[in-house]
């Protein structure tokens, strides 16, 4: 038999690291063509409270103003998506998409009449989720990917505050709304803390006891055995037995007979 290939023993790997890269590709190539044109595409962003702006909710991730831009947003959806892939499996597109949604939608509604583009938004809710998803599921290996996000990326907390005007405070902030409730709604479903087994012991009961007792003192059936106290007691109320006596009749004696006059002259002689 052949060995596995070492591609096939990497290949776990690189299953949790594509899709986040496939996201980042995209923008990419995204940028590329941006470049190629010779023209802005920040007007494809989001734009709030306006129907055209609603498109940014879908493209907002995949443009970005520059190079430093992009690099910025690149490294930190690579790691936290691969995290996520890997904690998570199958739950990866759903919170993806969940909060991709939910942060474009907030974003829509409450940021400034300006264009919104960049993946910032998105990263944001990946580190939200993370963080309350491993605080509520109680479970070891996700709170310590709780402790990671805040090791990592606490400094982002920042990033919701409106500091620097050409930042988009309200994409980040909207991403951290999106990914609590991502995290609240999805606490249920994914992996989940081990249930404690809790060994029960049941004492027995008196009735029990007392069952015992008597089958072991009557062990043969016709003789008041189990079967017959499991018909006659109670747990309530005490088994009472009364046992009757009844007086036997004593034959009396015959009276003797007195002895004749003649018997009696013959004694004497």
């Amino acid at each position: 038999m052949s060995e596995p290939s070492k591609s096939k023993i990497e290949r776990p790997g690189l299953v949790h690291i594509l899709p986040p890269f496939y996201l980042m590709l995209a923008a990419w190539v995204a940028f590329y063509l941006e470049w190629r044109s010779g023209r802005s595409w920040s007007t494809w962003g989001l734009f709030p409270r306006t129907l055209e702006g609603l498109v940014g909710v879908i493209t907002m991730p995949f443009l970005h103003a520059d190079m430093v831009h992009l690099i910025n947003n690149s490294v930190p959806l690579i790691v936290l998506g691969s995290v996520l892939r890997y904690f998570y499996k199958s739950l990866f597109w759903l919170v993806v998409f969940t909060s991709w949604l939910i942060t474009g939608l907030i974003t829509w509604g409450i940021a400034r009449e300006a264009y919104h583009i960049g993946a910032s938004g998105l990263v944001y809710a990946l580190a939200s989720f993370l963080f309350f998803s491993g605080a509520f599921r109680k479970h070891r290996p996700l709170m310590a990917v709780s402790f990671f996000v805040v090791f990592v990326y606490g400094s982002m907390v920042w990033g919701v505050l409106p500091i620097e005007p050409t930042v988009s405070w309200e994409g980040h902030l909207s991403g951290a709304i999106a990914g609590l409730f991502t995290a609240v709604a999805y606490r249920h479903i994914g992996p989940q803390a081990p249930r404690k087994e809790i060994e029960v012991i049941t004492e027995p009961t008196n009735r029990e006891i007392f069952l015992e007792e008597q089958a072991m003192r009557y062990p043969s059936p016709e003789a008041y055995g189990r079967k017959y106290w499991e018909e006659h007691a109670h747990q309530t109320q005490p088994l009472r037995i009364v046992y009757q006596f009844q007086q036997q009749k004593i034959k009396e004696a015959p009276p003797l007979e007195e002895p004749s006059a003649s018997e009696s002259m013959e004694g004497r002689d």
